[in-house]
């Protein structure tokens, strides 16, 4: 008999394979990859490359780890509004130059999406 993974510790008898986390909810278990990287940002990254909904253990784990990064960086938010100044200054400046081109892409763009 196989090992059984479950969320926060292993269990015998069932195939490795059969993943199973009791933290999405009572009663309706679903399969999850987070593994032994329950509860991390890792964990929720792998709930959703497999498209599932994220355990409970997941989510709070990783609100957790960017509330933290938030405090950490209090100025994160100038640094990205300036990234998209930036972004802002350099798509006038590529209009400008190729404006022709950049009126072709956003037609075909805009008629590729319905609009």
């Amino acid at each position: 008999m196989g090992v059984r993974r479950v969320c926060g510790g292993a269990r015998h008898g069932r195939a490795a394979t059969d993943l199973r986390c009791p933290a999405t909810g009572a009663g309706k278990a679903a399969p999850v990859s987070c593994g032994d990287a329950v509860g991390t940002p890792k964990g929720y990254k792998r709930h959703l490359r497999a498209k599932e909904e994220p355990c409970d253990l997941c989510r709070a784990g990783t609100a957790a780890y960017i509330a933290e990064r938030r405090a950490a960086n209090p100025d994160h938010r100038v640094r990205a509004a300036r990234a998209s100044a930036a972004r802002r200054v350099a798509m006038r400046r590529l209009k400008a130059r190729h404006g022709r081109e950049y009126a072709s892409l956003l037609r075909d763009a805009r008629r590729e999406a319905d609009l």
